[in-house]
């Protein structure tokens, strides 16, 4: 059963800072003014950093189950099951990520059902309904990534997605096809994209062009090609961004951020999740999952400025190098120093060269290669002081298609994108000899590389199906 609330939590952009966080919103005494619907917002973006959600699990538990983490010796029982495929509609974190992602959407549903009754500004009211439309489509294609099987699991998408929730209600949903989960997904932004207005709020923000960037991702997983190169193609050539390199670059994992790469990202202030901690916890010193060292062999270790960005290398091969991307430290802070507070960074969510690598891959799903290799370079580039497209950038066919992959794999290290993108690919997990878990391969197709409906679904839904493979008894 949907347990309905609307919680506000500590604020997750700079502006919200002046606003005094309401415990419970009800629509009996929250929902007067337009102040009350912006702080309702900043509720939303609130759920977007919690630890249940981008601040952790949500990215935490795909890499995880990928072949770019290995469990450290030092790990004292966090993440194990998911990590070796052992889990059930009983474990936790499956419920954890179930229950905070639809609790988002119902904080959006509250906004966006009530928005149009207030008095006030039109346009301040589209703006917050179209950031709360974005927020709604996040959550419900996160979902949906998660619990259901690929988008082309059946010709026409009709298998079982996740419940579409876009009213604020106490109910027993079932499912809705994935098809269904898309189309409303896809409605949502469209709406979304009409609604808001670029007020140079970004990257704190959702904008129009930040829901035209999530168009092209939810594109790219609908196998929409035309679609995925069209939006990927608008927030390219918006020029509002740029790729950075060099310590530009670097600079975007650090405190300083000092970039014009970022599309849409989450403000983590200090009482906020730690994301890093996850990985690697400097307080103690304890690490929970290593780099794999077939990762780190994909690096050119000297002239990829992604590599010292992303891990921390303590000796050559040392099964205990450490994930450094989310350290929250000043530029080439020493690995041997605790950073003032451990593991909090922003959460970057959509950024420019993730739309170069969507329209490569859609380029080359429409036959069009020399397009593909020509996104493809423009991120290597960037990335690899060395790299010279005449040379270094020739692929075609099969090896183009793989070289886009390992670059997806490259770029977007430890940001969740790892096992999604085997999953939609119809690719196997297939761990180096390094792996610790005890499981160590995952066949194409296997059912877990889908997430049970957590149990407690069950207890007051007599409507949800769980998924195959999977008891929900």
């Amino acid at each position: 059963m949907f347990a309905i609330c609307l919680t506000i939590g500590l604020s997750s952009c700079d502006d919200f800072l002046e606003l005094s966080p309401t415990d419970l919103l009800t629509d009996d005494n929250a929902l007067v003014t337009l102040d009350d619907f912006r702080q309702a917002l900043n509720g939303c973006y609130s759920g977007l950093t919690s630890g249940a959600y981008y601040g952790g699990a949500y990215i935490v538990v795909a890499d995880r189950m990928s072949d770019d983490l290995r469990r450290s010796s030092e790990n004292l029982g966090e993440g194990v099951q998911m990590h070796s495929y052992t889990f059930n509609a009983s474990t936790a974190e499956p419920a954890t990520l179930w229950t905070q992602l639809y609790s988002v959407i119902n904080r959006a549903n509250i906004i966006i059902g009530k928005i149009d009754e207030v008095e006030g500004s039109q346009g301040a009211k589209n703006s917050i309904k179209g950031q709360a439309l974005f927020i709604r489509a996040l959550a419900h294609f996160d979902l949906v990534r998660y619990f259901a099987e690929p988008y082309d699991a059946t010709p026409d998408a009709s298998h079982l997605g996740v419940p579409v929730m876009t009213q604020s209600m106490i109910g027993q949903p079932a499912r809705n096809t994935v098809a269904t989960v898309y189309d409303q997904v896809i409605e949502d932004l469209l709406n979304a994209r009409s609604l808001m207005v670029e007020t140079g709020i970004g990257p704190y923000r959702a904008t129009p062009l930040a829901a035209t960037a999530l168009l092209a991702r939810v594109s790219l997983y609908a196998h929409d090609w035309e679609a995925a190169k069209q939006y990927a193609t608008e927030v390219i050539n918006s020029g509002v961004w740029t790729l950075a390199t060099g310590d530009l670059y670097r600079n975007i994992w650090t405190t300083a951020e000092l970039n014009n790469e970022v599309i849409f990202k989450l403000m983590m202030l200090q009482n906020n999740a730690a994301i890093g901690q996850n990985y690697w916890s400097q307080s103690n010193d304890i690490v929970s999952f290593n780099p794999t060292q077939d990762l780190i062999n994909i690096y050119d270790q000297v002239n990829d400025v992604r590599f010292k960005s992303f891990i921390g290398i303590r000796q050559p091969n040392d099964p205990d190098n450490v994930v450094t991307k989310y350290r929250g430290a000043p530029l080439d802070y020493p690995l041997d120093q605790r950073p003032p507070i451990d593991g909090l960074t922003d959460i970057k969510i959509l950024r420019l060269s993730e739309m170069y690598l969507i329209r490569a891959e859609a380029h080359f799903e429409l036959e069009d290669q020399t397009a593909a290799r020509n996104d493809l370079n423009a991120v290597r580039v960037a990335r690899i002081a060395t790299f010279n497209p005449a040379t270094d950038g020739n692929e075609s066919g099969s090896a183009l298609a793989n070289a886009i992959m390992i670059e997806r794999r490259r770029e977007l290290a430890f940001e969740g994108h790892r096992w999604h993108d085997l999953k939609r690919k119809g690719l196997p997990i297939i761990r180096g000899a390094d792996c610790s878990a005890t499981q160590c391969e995952l066949e194409a197709g296997d059912y877990r590389f889908t997430l049970p409906i957590p149990q407690v679904e069950f207890s007051g839904n007599v409507n949800m199906v769980q998924n195959p493979g999977y008891d929900a008894n």
